[in-house]
């Protein structure tokens, strides 16, 4: 069986994830809506909505940038996270991992504490499916028994845009399929891209998935590690910098412990 999460809110989980943020938040890229929590979306704010407008909508949200550096030491936490239930697990992208799942029982406390959407299913593409439905901080399972219904209650609305676009997910609608097992029973894959064209190729792969790639061994991501130390007297001489490079090789190697390193920079900052 396969586990998967897929945050497609990953900015706004970021900040909760590491502790900066609660509550009611947006998080903005040149003053555009990038993310924000779910019930501010449900209050009718939207991805690409001016921080203006959206906070017209919910002037009691707060907002913050969005912050790369904040977000990769979120991604890189939740790869070890991951990796420490299995090494075998695949990165697809920001917040969204495959991975073996055999045992989910020590899972479920997990998911609940950082309110954390899963997916469990026989399939990658199910699986994912299941992640995108699941509930904040709870495990959405999908036995062979139960996956006909589950497509049954699988509204086409809940994949935009990440899986298709907004006007994909209208134009099914008006066609009467308002979930994927509408579209499973009254359309094939040739008359499904026939109909809409190229934009509704991406849920061909989840509605008449091909075999799994089997997923591989992963290796944690590498850490970066830095020390420091100010000189003590004015450095004239380039020469002068060897007395100081022994202690800093030593600091270096006692954090490093027990892990390799592939590469080692020095650098010198001048200070006016």
């Amino acid at each position: 069986m396969v586990g998967c999460i897929h945050l497609v809110r990953f900015p706004v989980w970021a900040y909760r994830w590491l502790g900066k943020a609660q509550g009611s938040y947006i998080v903005v890229h040149h003053d555009r809506v990038l993310s924000a929590t779910p019930d501010l979306d449900r209050r009718g704010v939207v991805v690409g909505m001016s921080a203006t407008r959206a906070l017209g909508v919910a002037p009691h949200a707060a907002v913050y940038p969005s912050d790369p550096i904040l977000e990769q030491h979120a991604q890189e936490a939740l790869f070890r996270t991951v990796h420490g239930w299995t090494p075998f697990m695949r990165e697809v992208g920001q917040g969204h991992f495959f991975f073996n799942a055999e045992d989910l029982e020590p899972l479920d406390d997990w998911c609940a504490e950082h309110r954390v959407p899963m997916g469990w299913a026989r399939s990658q593409p199910l699986a994912e499916l299941a992640a995108l439905r699941a509930q904040p901080g709870r495990i959405l399972r999908i036995t062979e028994s139960v996956t006909g219904h589950f497509f049954d209650r699988y509204p086409t609305e809940r994949l935009r845009p990440h899986i298709i676009p907004h006007d994909i997910v209208d134009r099914l609608a008006l066609f009467g399929l308002r979930t994927l097992g509408h579209i499973r029973r009254h359309l094939t894959p040739k008359q499904l891209t026939d109909q809409f064209g190229g934009a509704i190729t991406p849920l061909l792969h989840y509605l008449w998935p091909k075999p799994d790639v089997p997923i591989p061994i992963s290796l944690p991501p590498a850490r970066l590690f830095i020390t420091s130390d100010d000189f003590t007297e004015p450095i004239t001489q380039t020469e002068d910098l060897t007395t100081y490079l022994p202690a800093l090789a030593q600091r270096a190697e006692t954090e490093l412990a027990s892990r390799e390193a592939w590469r080692l920079d020095v650098y010198v900052a001048i200070r006016q």
